[in-house]
């Protein structure tokens, strides 16, 4: 999309825009979110008004806030592309349900969007050194893993292979053994038998502390408990805002730098 002007006045729709937005030095004058935000873009977009969450963006708020650019999802807000486009000059990409590289090549869209193409480059050079340097610490002898997770319900929700996290680990050197062939999306549910058919030597769960999870019910099971991962303790767990959520730069480098230090990618879990 050509601007006639290097934009301003950001709004910004998904967390992925607000993360790489920030990252480039950018405060966006409003953006979509929840009550439950990554701590970091809290932190970073504090008095930043709120215009609605990220499935149901307020067009009246985003008017009211005279933007001179719109960041949206192809997916999430095809609907709505129409009306925010008479609002702004809207970009819309895929960073919902996208893969590892396309973030990537949404940073590199944005940069070139907002006249920081220089700042985009660098951030993806270090993304790229960081993940080559972490990438040697990777057991090659682990056994495959699966990435879940387990909002307050009683899903067990993979990231495939093809998914952002699952395909990021992939890149790291862990086998993802979930893959989305033939289905829909690239998050999908599980019950406790497929996870057992697949009876993965590590498990990856996203969790948030204090929600109740599907693990309520199925952490007493004996399908469970009989779980390769399970039983040799090598199950790990991590912030669900943060890896099944945020997916810019800036996330990116946070969940790599996380596998590495709690032992995902050496296969030793950190007692």
């Amino acid at each position: 999309m050509d601007l006639p002007n290097t934009p301003k006045r950001v709004v910004v729709l998904e967390y992925a825009y607000a993360d790489d937005v920030a990252a480039l030095g950018l405060k966006p004058v409003g953006w979509a979110r929840e009550a439950d935000v990554p701590d970091y873009l809290g932190r970073q977009l504090a008095g930043v008004p709120s215009i609605g969450t990220r499935a149901q963006p307020s067009l009246e708020k985003i008017l009211a806030l005279k933007p001179d650019l719109i960041l949206a999802d192809t997916g999430r807000h095809k609907g709505l592309y129409a009306q925010l486009s008479k609002i702004a000059p809207t970009i819309s990409l895929n960073v919902f349900r996208s893969d590892y590289q396309g973030q990537l090549d949404a940073l590199g869209t944005l940069g070139r969007a907002l006249g920081r193409e220089p700042q985009a480059q660098r951030l993806l050079d270090e993304q790229a050194r960081l993940l080559a340097k972490s990438r040697l610490l990777a057991n090659k002898g682990a056994g495959g893993l699966l990435v879940a997770a387990l909002p307050p319900s009683n899903l067990f929700v993979l990231h495939s292979r093809e998914s952002v996290i699952g395909d990021l680990m992939g890149r790291l050197g862990r086998t993802n053994l979930s893959t989305s062939a033939g289905k829909d999306d690239n998050l999908y549910s599980l019950d406790l038998e497929g996870v057992a058919a697949l009876n993965p030597a590590t498990l990856v769960l996203l969790v948030n502390p204090g929600e109740h999870n599907v693990l309520d019910s199925w952490g007493k099971n004996p399908v469970w408990l009989r779980l390769r991962a399970v039983q040799s303790g090598k199950v790990f767990t991590f912030d669900r805002d943060l890896w099944s959520k945020a997916r810019g730069i800036q996330a990116l480098g946070q969940i790599t730098r996380q596998a590495v230090s709690s032992g995902l990618l050496q296969d030793q879990p950190k007692r």
